[in-house]
């Protein structure tokens, strides 16, 4: 939709609506599709199109006559997307869940055969799950970590599980590669994973991982509530939340690797 000229724009609100509309054109545009894109006069448009050429934010193709966006603009782009970590990234969406959760929610990462906490909000509930940043958690009895597993390449999931040291810490753990790999099948097959008192008596979680550009975790969230308000209908419900949340930051990550 054509934004209108406002008697207040100068040449660098033009010049980001020249960006703008390349951008969002779908196919490369030529300059009279700019021009009735923008409305911008013609004189105008040519002047804003030649300085942005200038710095390299556009590129001309002469033997079609259409416009895209410049390397620079890109390496811009490289460079904004390194500086920023995946907590910078994910932290309106923690929030967002833990408002429409009203429970405790948590990002992970992966360290080794384990998933360390790097961000959380506790909800305000009496009984409530507390994690403290820089705490660990075996991957093989973690929300989090079994949705990582589920969506790392099979081989590197199937090495990382025989590395693994189980380890019984409630009746619900599971306590064998086997167990965990049957496990690990069906959050694939349901797109989330759940812990079911498996680490902690009593509380239960539901996670989705946070994906690259290779569809491969980096992160994942999770929401964590007492068990006695985490009732399998309750969990599949999170899990819709979960995953738009995830999915939102993985659009957001670089589109490399």
């Amino acid at each position: 939709m054509k934004k209108p000229i406002k008697p207040t724009d100068g040449n660098f609100h033009r010049s980001i609506r020249v960006l703008e509309a390349v951008a969002e054109s779908g196919d490369n545009p030529r300059f009279a599709e700019l021009e009735k894109l923008l409305g911008f006069p013609k004189a105008t448009l040519n002047r804003l199109l030649g300085q942005l050429q200038e710095e390299e934010l556009i590129l001309f193709d002469e033997s079609t006559q259409r416009y895209s966006l410049g390397f620079k603009l890109m390496a811009l782009a490289r460079r904004s997307w390194q500086n920023m970590d995946v907590r910078r990234l994910a932290f309106d969406q923690l929030e967002w869940l833990a408002q429409h959760t009203n429970e405790s929610v948590q990002l992970a990462m992966r360290a080794e055969t384990e998933m360390v906490y790097i961000d959380s909000i506790e909800c305000t509930q009496s009984v409530r799950m507390s994690v403290r940043v820089g705490d660990r958690i075996p991957m093989y009895c973690s929300s989090t970590g079994k949705a990582f597993l589920a969506n790392m390449c099979q081989e590197e999931s199937a090495q990382l599980i025989g590395r693994m040291r189980f380890a019984a810490t409630t009746q619900a753990t599971i306590t064998s590669p086997e167990a965990l790999a049957t496990e690990i099948n069906q959050v694939r097959q349901q797109g989330y994973a759940i812990d079911r008192e498996e680490h902690y008596v009593g509380v239960c979680c539901v996670a989705s991982p946070i994906l690259n550009s290779k569809g491969e975790p980096i992160a994942a969230f999770s929401v964590a509530a007492p068990s006695f308000r985490a009732e399998q209908e309750t969990l599949v419900q999170w899990s819709e939340l979960v995953k738009t949340a995830a999915d939102i930051v993985s659009s957001r990550l670089p589109p490399w690797g």
